[in-house]
């Protein structure tokens, strides 16, 4: 398990610095390149292999620790913004 974040969390004045940390906290714990895009999802064939199946459950639980740590990192105020990525709870 990774160490939380020791920055400022994300708030309405705080956007560039936090952002500049947060890269930097996340290329440091192995996701900056499923959050910014650069690793997508794994295709697969139909039907799959037990490795594309393990790729796919391997890169969604790295998306999902990823935007986790994303959510955690922000102050109550801004999470609005978070809502249409996130599941019904």
């Amino acid at each position: 398990m990774e160490k939380a974040p020791t920055f400022a969390k994300l708030n309405s004045t705080n956007y560039r610095e936090w952002c500049d940390n947060m890269e930097a906290y996340l290329k440091t714990i192995g996701l900056w390149r499923i959050t910014s895009g650069k690793s997508t999802k794994p295709s697969k064939s139909s039907p799959p292999t037990p490795q594309e199946i393990t790729a796919e459950n391997t890169w969604e639980e790295a998306a999902d620790k990823a935007a986790g740590i994303l959510f955690l990192a922000v102050e109550q105020e801004q999470k609005i913004h978070f809502s249409s990525n996130r599941e019904d709870c």
